[in-house]
C-alpha cells in the first residue's frame, strides 16, 4: 500500500512504500483519536527513514557519538516502531530505502548512486540492533518476574542497566513496562546516567583545560601562526614575531608577573605559537625578552578562543613587556609534515574506496593516527560541528578544481608535499564497530622504519634460504635476526610496531615458513 504523510511543519508529501501492514492503513490521525497510536509510528517511520536516509547518502552513519548517535537512535526506533506498532517484519525496513530515495532524487539526485550502500547501512545496524534486544527482553523478564508480586513500578536502577550495559534505550523498555501495567522510575533513570556521565568525564585520560578569567582580552590574534615560508633549500623560515604580554596567570589566577622557576601561563597580544586543535598537538618553544630566555613554553591550548601559553619562567615574565618569539621549529615542521600527510591519507582512502570518511585523528611529529570508516557502519564525529562564518581552508593542488584533497583546517601544513619526504603505514586494525585506525609515519621516522623492516626482510630471506645453522633452532628465530652469531646475552627481539606494514606482514610469513621448514618446536612472536 501507498502511504501520504503530510509533516505538520515543512507542509511537504512524503510518499514511502511500506508492506502491507498487519495493523490497518494510516488514516491520518492525530492526538487523541489516534487511540492505538498507529498513526503516529507512520508517521514516525516515514520521517526518520527520510532524514536517515539523507544523512547517511550524506556521510553520517551510526555511531555512539555526535550526528551519528542521533542517526542511531532514529533508526532504532524505526525498528520498534515497525515491529510493535505497525506489524511489519523485522529486517524491512532497508526495502523502503529506495522508494525514500525516489522521492528526493528529484531534488538529490546523487542520492540515486547511494541506494546499496545505505541499504546495507540499514541492515547491518538492524540486525546489530536485534541482537541486543533479545537479549535485553530477556534480561527485562527476569528483572519483572523477580518484582514483588502487585508491584506496579519497575526499577530505575534496572532500566538503566538495561540502557547503560546492553544498549536498550529508555523508550524501549517503557514500552516493555507499559505491556505489564509497569511505570518507570524516570526520575532514578536520569539521574544514574548523569552520575554516569560525570563519571566518565572524571576517568577518560583527557587533559581537562583550564579556567581562566579572560575578561578585556578581546583584540588578540594568533594569525602569525600561519606565517612562514619554504626557501629554495628546502627549509622552512618562520619569521622572528614580538609580542606584548597581554596577560599572566599564575594557578589561574591573573597576576602581574612570574616568579623566577614559576609554573604559569601567559597570553600575547600577537601569537605565533599554534594552540592544540584540530588533531594537531600544540607547538613549544621559548619567550625571550632583549635576548635573554624568560619563558619556556611546554604546551598551548585553546581557552575561550585565545592560545594561552603554559610552561615555566626562567627570567622576568611581566605584563606588559614586549617579547619575541622561538618557536620550536623542528617540532612545529614534523607536525606540518604529519597534518599534510594526514590530509592526503583521507582523501587516498576515498578515492581507492577502502573508506568512508574520518571518524578521528592525533598528529604529533612525523606520526599520525587515523580512523576512518569502513564498509561497516560508523559515526562521524565531525559532522553537526557548528563553524564561524569564515573558516580556513586547506588545499593540496595548485588550484581549487584540481586539488586533490580540499578540507576545512585551522591546522598548518607544509607548503609543497616533497616536504613531507617520506610515508609509511606502520598499521591498520579495527578499533571499534565499523572502524578502523592507521598508524603512520613520515619525514625521517617513516624513512627509518622503512631501513628498518628491510633490515628485518634481508636477515629473515638469509635464514630461509641457509639450512647450516642448526643452533638457530635452539636459540631462535628472531634472537639470531639481531645476533648472528647466536650469542643469547643482550638479545633483541623483532620490534613490529616499528615496521612498516606491507614488511610486517611480509616478515610474518617468512617467519612462519622458516618454522615449518626447520620443525621448530619454539614459538614465534607474530
Amino acid at each position: 500500500m501507498m502511504l501520504s504523510y503530510r509533516r505538520l511543519s515543512v507542509a511537504v508529501d512524503l510518499i514511502v512504500t511500506l508492506k502491507v501492514s498487519k495493523r490497518g492503513a494510516y488514516e491520518g490521525r492525530v492526538g487523541s483519536e489516534d487511540v492505538d497510536g498507529r498513526d503516529a509510528s507512520y508517521r514516525i517511520l516515514a520521517d526518520h527513514m527520510r532524514a536517515v536516509v539523507i544523512a547517511v547518502a550524506d556521510g553520517v552513519e551510526p555511531s555512539a557519538v555526535d550526528a551519528g548517535f542521533i542517526v542511531r537512535k532514529m533508526l532504532r526506533r524505526s525498528f520498534w516502531h515497525a515491529t510493535k506498532h505497525l506489524g511489519i517484519d523485522r529486517f524491512a525496513c532497508s526495502e523502503f530505502v529506495p522508494t525514500v530515495i525516489e522521492t528526493l532524487e528529484r531534488a538529490y539526485p546523487e542520492l540515486s548512486t547511494t541506494v546499496e550502500r545505505v541499504q546495507k547501512c540499514v541492515d547491518d545496524e538492524e540486525r546489530h540492533y536485534w541482537e541486543i534486544f533479545d537479549k535485553g527482553r530477556e534480561l527485562f523478564e527476569q528483572m519483572r518476574l523477580s518484582l514483588p508480586k502487585g508491584s506496579t513500578a519497575f526499577s530505575g536502577d534496572d532500566a538503566f542497566l538495561l540502557h547503560d550495559t546492553h544498549g536498550i534505550p529508555i523508550e524501549i523498555t517503557e514500552d516493555l513496562s507499559k505491556e505489564h501495567g509497569l511505570s518507570i522510575d524516570k526520575d532514578r533513570f536520569l539521574e544514574l546516567q548523569e552520575d554516569a556521565k560525570n563519571l566518565s568525564r572524571s576517568t577518560s585520560g583527557f587533559k581537562k583545560s583550564v579556567t581562566l578569567d579572560t575578561t578585556g582580552l578581546e583584540g588578540c590574534s594568533d594569525k602569525a601562526k600561519y606565517s612562514y615560508s619554504l626557501r629554495k633549500d628546502g627549509l622552512y623560515e618562520f619569521p622572528a614575531v614580538s609580542s606584548e604580554i597581554f596577560a599572566v596567570f599564575r594557578d589561574n589566577k591573573r597576576v602581574e608577573s612570574l616568579d623566577l622557576n614559576s609554573h604559569g601561563s601567559v597570553i600575547l597580544k600577537e601569537c605565533q605559537f599554534y594552540a592544540e586543535e584540530g588533531g594537531q598537538k600544540y607547538d613549544k618553544g621559548f619567550l625571550e625578552l632583549e635576548g635573554e630566555t624568560v619563558f619556556k613554553v611546554e604546551s598551548v591550548e585553546k581557552v575561550n578562543g585565545l592560545s594561552v601559553l603554559h610552561g615555566k619562567a626562567t627570567g622576568n615574565v611581566v605584563k606588559g613587556s614586549m617579547i619575541k618569539q622561538k618557536i620550536d621549529v623542528k617540532r612545529r615542521v614534523a607536525l606540518m609534515r604529519a597534518h599534510t600527510a594526514t590530509h592526503l591519507l583521507n582523501w587516498a582512502l576515498r578515492r581507492v574506496g577502502a573508506g568512508r570518511g574520518q571518524r578521528g585523528s592525533s598528529i604529533d611529529e612525523d606520526s599520525l593516527r587515523f580512523d576512518y570508516a569502513t564498509d561497516d557502519c560508523a559515526g562521524e564525529d565531525d559532522t553537526g560541528k557548528e563553524y564561524p562564518a569564515v573558516v580556513r581552508v586547506a588545499r593540496i593542488g595548485d588550484n581549487l578544481d584540481d586539488a586533490c584533497a580540499v578540507e576545512c583546517c585551522s591546522g598548518t601544513h607544509v607548503l609543497n608535499t616533497s616536504s613531507i619526504m617520506d610515508f609509511t603505514v606502520l598499521s591498520d586494525r579495527s578499533s571499534a564497530k565499523g572502524v578502523r585506525r592507521i598508524f603512520a609515519l613520515t619525514g625521517e621516522k617513516a624513512k627509518k622504519s622503512r631501513e628498518y623492516g628491510r633490515e628485518i626482510i634481508s636477515r629473515l630471506e638469509f635464514i630461509a634460504e641457509d639450512s647450516s645453522n642448526d643452533s638457530l633452532n635452539e636459540v631462535g628465530i628472531e634472537d639470531f635476526v639481531y645476533n648472528q652469531n647466536c650469542d643469547t646475552e643482550n638479545v633483541q627481539e623483532i620490534d613490529w610496531s616499528q615496521m612498516p606494514y606491507e614488511d610486517n606482514a611480509e616478515a610474518r610469513k617468512l617467519l612462519k615458513v622458516i618454522k615449518k621448514k626447520r620443525k621448530m618446536k619454539k614459538e614465534i612472536k607474530c
